[in-house]
């Protein structure tokens, strides 16, 4: 039997298995950890490219 048949044949069951689904979700999300102000650090990256007969650095 394929999906789509099961679903239209038994929708009460695939009622019930979204509404849990969507419980476990729910409750998952609740278990994560969520900072304001989580620890950040950012990147430093630095290029430097010599070029002949160029601008010299002031």
């Amino acid at each position: 039997m394929s999906l789509p048949r099961y679903s239209i044949n038994r929708p009460i069951t695939i009622l019930m298995i979204f509404c849990g689904l969507l419980i476990l979700g729910y409750v998952a999300l609740q278990q994560l950890p969520i900072e304001l102000m989580p620890n950040t650090s950012f990147g430093n990256v630095t290029i430097f490219i010599n070029v002949r007969g160029g601008i010299p650095p002031v």
